[in-house]
């Protein structure tokens, strides 16, 4: 009773450079916010990062992952959609 059920989903990727921005966003492009997120530089200099988010099970559960390079105009998108 009282406790929420969600699925937890993360979202990695490495080789980035410069340091790149993550951001979770709902069906409707609204940025969420993460439950974690790391990034750390690799031994050859580039980006690895890592971000979480926990879906809750009772709503719409369409989320995407972007992950960015501002600087390069680079942008990666997954979308995971759950019914």
């Amino acid at each position: 009773p009282g406790s929420k059920r969600g699925i937890k989903l993360t979202c990695r990727s490495m080789g980035w450079f410069p340091e790149p921005e993550v951001q979770w966003r709902d069906f409707q492009g609204l940025r969420l916010a993460p439950a974690s997120e790391t990034k750390r530089i690799e031994e050859n200099g580039l980006f690895h990062v890592e971000s979480s988010i926990t879906v809750n099970t009772s709503s719409r559960a369409d989320v995407s992952c972007v992950i960015r390079n501002l600087i390069l105009s680079v942008e990666k998108e997954v979308h995971i959609s759950m019914t």
